[in-house]
């Protein structure tokens, strides 16, 4: 992949974490009414719980926009032929 690619990929997963992570705050004040749980005064399973739904979400918007970067760029046939290469290598 040329840096041009690199770069759109870097600045689409920094932006889907962003959004994510703002997601995960509305979402949580959203469905409890309370500011999402911090060190002090909150009890360890509702850190836990905000911990995993925030995660999942950082992680499903940085591959939908990785997807969307590849699909822009025109796919992933770079990593594609690489993957026949190494099968073809395996084979021989």
């Amino acid at each position: 992949m040329n840096i041009t690619g690199r770069i759109a990929k870097l600045a689409a997963t920094g932006i889907a974490s962003l959004v994510a992570s703002k997601a995960a705050v509305r979402g949580w004040e959203g469905v409890t009414g309370n500011e999402p749980p911090a060190d002090d005064d909150s009890t360890f399973s509702q850190i836990i719980v905000f911990a995993a739904v925030s995660a999942i979400l950082v992680a499903a918007l940085q591959f939908l926009a990785n997807k969307g970067v590849n699909k822009l760029l025109g796919g992933s046939k770079g990593a594609q032929a690489g993957a026949d290469a190494a099968s073809e290598t395996l084979d021989s």
